[in-house]
Formats: structure tokens, sequence, C-alpha cells
């Protein structure tokens, strides 16, 4: 799983609820409760157990440790240097390689931004609520309900459903929080992140970003939605 990207803004949501209070820490530990989990194929086989301690599959995460949109080969030019030298290329040329560069810009901007998104979300949950997952270190968790939902989110032909039975620590989110990853002011995702990290509430299951850290184990593998949806019990 992967957290939201780009999406519909969430300012709105501003209008439609409060802030809201804390989850009591007792509703923030699942003992045995079966949850799904949407990754690469034969990543995982049944019966292996996984714990989120010392757990380093976190791709979300991993993908910033590598330089993004920089020139492949010895020279490693890095996305700002590459745009400035297409400001300054001649007319004629610019037209030539203009939506490139435009792609070029739009997939920097959305790639920094939701990492700039993710930097203050930490920085909340570090300062507000230490007690909640990290989502710099979770996996991220779905119920049966969620699953046909993120299924399509999260796209690619690459990817199964693991069934596991979890026992740890969980924060359900509202998923619409997430939806900051723009260029939005500092103190606005900030205000987000308070409300994410607040709780999601009675949001349906397709709203729910479901964020873990403890151990799973792994009762089943669904290689794609129809076999889950023949397979699958519901959650525990």
């Amino acid at each position: 799983m992967a957290p939201a990207e780009l999406g519909e803004s969430a300012i709105g949501l501003e209008k439609e609820q409060e802030a809201r209070p804390r989850l009591p820490a007792a509703q923030m530990r699942v003992e045995d409760r079966i949850f799904y989990h949407i990754a690469p194929c034969h990543q995982w086989q049944i019966g292996l157990s996984i714990d989120t301690g010392p757990w380093k599959a976190n791709r979300f995460y991993s993908h910033y440790e590598s330089d993004f949109g920089v020139t492949p080969g010895d020279d490693r030019v890095p996305c700002a240097e590459r745009l400035e030298a297409f400001r300054h290329l001649p007319e004629e040329e610019k037209h030539l390689h203009c939506e490139r560069y435009i792609q070029l810009a739009y997939d920097v901007i959305k790639d920094q931004a939701i990492f700039i998104r993710e930097v203050l979300f930490e920085q909340v949950r570090a300062q507000e609520f230490p007690e909640h997952p990290s989502r710099t270190r979770c996996m991220w968790l779905c119920t049966h309900a969620g699953v046909e939902s993120w299924w399509r989110t999260i796209g690619g032909d690459d990817k199964e459903i693991y069934g596991v039975r979890a026992t740890g620590n969980i924060h359900r989110g509202d998923e619409r929080h997430l939806r900051v990853a723009d260029t939005f002011s500092h103190k606005i995702i900030r205000e987000h992140a308070l409300r994410y990290w607040s709780g999601s509430g009675e949001e349906s299951a397709d709203l729910e970003d479901i964020i873990f850290e403890g151990c799973v184990r792994v009762l089943n593998v669904y290689k794609n939605l129809q076999e889950f949806k023949e397979r699958a019990p519901r959650d525990g």
C-alpha cells in the first residue's frame, strides 16, 4: 500500500468537520485481527510472520532514498538544473522538447509535494500524537470492505492481496486529509495533519487510511480482486 497522492483538494473538509478528539489508547490496539495488505507479487508466503520493527519494506519512504528525476549516468544532472537549461534553449528547440519538460516539472512537483506533506505529518504526529504509529515505519492495511477501493487506487498489475492476522497498534485516518500534497501553505498542511491524526471517526471503508505497527502473520494470498471476493473471509 501506499499513501494517497495528489487528488481533489482537501481544503473543503474544513467546512465539513471539526478536529476530532484523540482516540483512546484501547481503540488503537488490535489483537489477532484480520486485515489485508496489497503489495507486489511474491513478496510474502503463507505462514510468514513480519514484525514492523526491523521491517525495511516501507516502499513509500525508500523511494526517497534515491535521486528522483536525476539524469542517469555519470553526469547525474538534477531536475532544477535541467529545467534551467531548458529555459535558455533557442525557441525552436524549446518547442520540440516542451511537452517532455512540462511532464518532468509536474512529476518533480508532485513527488516533492508528497514528501513535504509526509515530513509535516510526521512532525505533527511526533509532537501531538507520539503514541500513534508512524507513517515512516508503518505497514498499510485495509479492511475487507476497503480492499476493492484500494486495489483500484493503487493500480498496476504487479500486486497481490495478502490476508494477515495483526497484533499491534493501528491508526485509522481520514484519507481525504492526505489530499494536501500540493502547493498549499505549511499551515494548511499541518491543520489537516491534526485532523488526520485525530482519527477517521465513522468514515466509509474506502476513505480509511489504516497504518499499523506490530506483527502480522500471513494467512492467505489472493492473486487478484476476483479471487479475493470469492475466497476471503470477512474481518475478524
